[in-house]
């Protein structure tokens, strides 16, 4: 839907002398009123956004999930009229504010959100809808990852790759490999994290998928990191490194770089693992990757303790830890995870 603007072509001549016309202030008190109006819908506005923040702590996840409901119903609304276009923006940005404050709060709990993944699984299983109940029990491999309970992430990826498989989903079923690799490796069980993300590749591959592809590749690149294969394990690092420069995905060229150090931490080249972290370090610098930054750091720390200078090393250590301790980041490594797939940076 197009809004044009319409010019009036009717000219009006004005006589130096002439007085205003009575409609000009007429004019004026309108917009004065206008003003006014609005005044008043943003303190209602304010007031209600208070009222859906205390709210939200007695039932976080029913309000947003109704949230995305509100704009899915009303969306319909923005070919009706200018009224209609104003109400469905209306709850729109309460929607948005809806999601805003239940991130910013930080109230939602792991338990609430088990809570009722598990009584969307049972509205499932009980409608007999496979699709959702897979989606619900990789799901809750996601919340047990998190809580670091890998013998139950496990169990529901494993529930979740099963329906998936009688459902023919191919993408899906190429992430929840990816994701029971991450266990295993997770595990330390490099034989089964590859038997895992080498399948995850094998479908990744048939279906064109590049981002996954370069997922697959750097996957497999830690594996062979891990059992000290660093010929293999570089191999891999650049095939992803190569897919993810081509993409544009900068964020991931970073990681890649910082991966490729890590090949040559390993063998003690200090300094083609310092090109790579420098490489890394200006990208995150670049992002404002505060994390990453900080592991950039600790490896720059390692560079120089390879060398032996000492002083270096302990000036890149320390930079790490404040920036660590600034932004309450703890672990060299971490896992992301999100409700479609989980993936584990190195």
């Amino acid at each position: 839907m197009e809004f044009k603007s319409v010019t009036s072509t009717t000219q009006t001549t004005k006589s130096p002398n002439s007085k205003p016309k009575a409609g000009f202030k007429e004019i004026s008190k309108t917009q004065i009123f206008h003003k006014f109006i609005i005044f008043v819908l943003i303190i209602i506005l304010l007031m209600f956004l208070g009222f859906i923040a205390d709210f939200l702590k007695g039932r976080p996840f029913e309000i947003i999930f109704e949230a995305q409901t509100w704009k899915n119903e009303l969306l319909p609304l923005m070919k009706s009229k200018i009224l209609d276009l104003i109400i469905v923006s209306f709850f729109s940005i309460i929607a948005g504010a809806i999601f805003f404050l239940s991130k910013s709060s930080q109230i939602l709990s792991g338990d609430d959100l088990e809570k009722i993944t598990k009584k969307s699984l049972a509205k499932n299983k009980k409608e007999g809808n496979k699709e959702e109940m897979a989606l619900d029990y990789s799901n809750l491999g996601n919340i047990y990852l998190m809580r670091k309970d890998l013998d139950k992430a496990q169990e529901f990826y494993e529930k979740s790759l099963e329906i998936e498989k009688e459902l023919g989903n191919k993408e899906v079923i190429a992430d929840q490999h990816n994701n029971l690799g991450n266990i295993y490796l997770m595990h330390k069980d490099f034989d089964k994290a590859q038997e895992f993300y080498e399948k995850s590749l094998e479908i990744n591959e048939e279906l064109g998928r590049e981002e996954e592809i370069a997922t697959d590749y750097n996957n497999l690149g830690t594996i062979h990191l891990n059992q000290k294969d660093f010929h293999e394990a570089e191999k891999f690092i650049r095939k992803s490194l190569e897919i993810n420069e081509k993409l544009g995905r900068e964020e991931r060229v970073a990681k890649e770089y910082s991966s490729l150090a890590n090949v040559y931490l390993e063998r003690k080249d200090s300094y083609q693992a310092e090109k790579f972290i420098r490489k890394s370090l200006e990208i995150n610098k670049k992002l404002g990757l505060k994390p990453e930054i900080a592991i950039d750091y600790n490896n720059l720390g390692t560079v120089y303790k390879i060398r032996r200078d000492f002083d270096k090393a302990r000036e890149y250590y320390e930079k790490s830890k404040k920036l660590r301790e600034k932004i309450g980041f703890k672990d060299g490594k971490y896992v992301r995870t999100s409700m479609k797939m989980t993936k584990i940076d190195s």
